[in-house]
């Protein structure tokens, strides 16, 4: 079947890198949470409802098992208009906040090449024009940690509309 004119198809926005460089992001052990100062906030400035994320890892410190994930969670802030302390509760041991979804990694180590594993598109949950969000990692690779420097976290926002 063809896409015709005026077919819904999913557009594409820019991809953004969302981890920091700036010191450069830290381990993520296994069994934890990466920090709050690993990825700048995201605002969706094109209000998109999706999102594609893109987790690259490079030489972690073992390899991992077949089946392993490292699972994606967000924090979305400033959801009421009445105070910018109105956040989302972050994610913690008892609070994991709002699963996005999961990364099924590749049995074995990535070794000193980059290894990219793509999510989405997934719903983005959110309550206002130009949400902003927190993104944060999981590590359920198990026995591995994501060494410091060796992980980026991209977001691309997903729209649809009529096909030209």
């Amino acid at each position: 079947m063809a896409i015709t004119t005026n077919d819904t198809i999913l557009k594409y926005g820019t991809q953004d890198l969302v981890t920091s460089q700036s010191p450069q992001v830290a381990q993520v052990s296994n069994g934890a949470f990466s920090a709050a100062t690993d990825v700048v906030d995201w605002t969706n400035d094109d209000d998109a409802p999706l999102a594609a994320f893109t987790l690259v890892l490079n030489d972690l410190s073992g390899d991992a098992t077949a089946g392993d994930t490292v699972d994606l969670y967000c924090k979305p802030l400033k959801i009421t208009t009445n105070s910018p302390q109105d956040d989302h509760e972050g994610p913690s041991t008892t609070i994991k906040s709002i699963y996005l979804g999961s990364f099924l990694v590749d049995s074995g180590d990535p070794g000193a090449s980059n290894e990219a594993y793509l999510l989405g598109p997934v719903a983005l949950p959110g309550t206002q024009t130009s949400q902003v969000y927190e993104f944060y990692i999981f590590n359920n690779l198990t026995t591995v940690n994501i060494t410091a420097a060796a992980w980026e976290l991209w977001v691309t926002p997903i729209s649809f509309g009529p096909h030209a």
